[in-house]
């Protein structure tokens, strides 16, 4: 108990740097307006990085030299909980993408907004495009973009069809997209086994904030991330059928590897 309330504690005074320092950030932008989501994205980072420490999150990284140099691409990953963020976000400096329902969520709504989110309105075809293009904006900025194409987040039993929708922005600026796969081995120094993976997988069976509450009791929870090769957008038609194509593309690299052995 007394564990859990640290951990709150703590978190709670990293949202509070997180929102002084982003807010400073966006007025800067004002000045160095070409560079605001590239130094927002260097800002997401050092935030998740110590929103995982404070969780108790170990990551092992297999196939770290196929992190690009130059910033501006489009990282993809399966979907298992909200945490994917805090890990992956450790790893890559980047602007999110979320569901527009998030806004509504207490405390959380604040820091989605201020950190750059790109928020997604699946009801309204126009919305789609204004994520698209929202996207474009921070790739064309040199800033990273994280994406998880199924839509949402699932138990792992089965990769789901990636949405092609998003796809059209790396297509536009011939970005890099960098596929991803998380898989948690661990939690409390057991093994993730699905008798105990809802304390860590999370896909709306319980309310967000009871899982949450739940999470943070957690000693340790140990992931591992593989990065893998680069997918070059050149090599695909800027078009709705090159969109279908590169998601399709993607969707089996990421689907083979992760019921590869690892």
């Amino acid at each position: 108990m007394i564990m859990r309330g640290v951990k709150i504690v703590l978190c709670c005074l990293s949202f509070v740097l997180f929102l002084l320092s982003a807010f400073l950030l966006h007025v800067a932008g004002v000045f160095f307006s070409h560079h605001r989501w590239k130094m927002l994205s260097g800002l997401n980072k050092i935030y998740a990085w110590s929103l995982r420490m404070i969780a108790g999150v170990r990551i092992v990284v297999k196939g770290r030299e196929h992190i690009p140099r130059s910033a501006g691409y489009l990282v993809i990953s399966n979907h298992l909980t909200y945490l994917d963020g805090v890990v992956l976000g450790s790893i890559f400096p980047v602007i999110y993408l979320s569901k527009k329902a998030i806004k509504k969520w207490p405390g959380i709504n604040w820091m989605v907004s201020i950190s750059g989110t790109i928020f997604i309105d699946r009801e309204r075809k126009s919305a789609s495009l204004e994520s698209i293009d929202a996207i474009v904006k921070r790739l064309r900025q040199r800033a990273n973009v994280l994406l998880f194409p199924e839509g949402t987040s699932t138990n792992g039993d089965k990769l789901k069809e990636f949405q092609s929708v998003f796809f059209a922005a790396p297509l536009m600026t011939q970005s890099l997209i960098v596929p991803v796969i998380i898989r948690y081995r661990k939690v409390n120094n057991e093994p993730v086994t699905h008798s105990n993976r809802h304390s860590i997988y999370w896909w709306g069976q319980i309310p967000f904030q009871n899982h949450l509450y739940q999470l943070l009791r957690m000693k340790s929870i140990d992931a591992q991330v593989d990065v893998l090769p680069a997918v070059e957008t050149e090599k695909f038609q800027n078009s709705s059928i090159g969109r279908k194509e590169l998601a399709k593309y993607a969707y089996d690299i990421i689907n083979a590897e992760s019921c590869a052995p690892a």
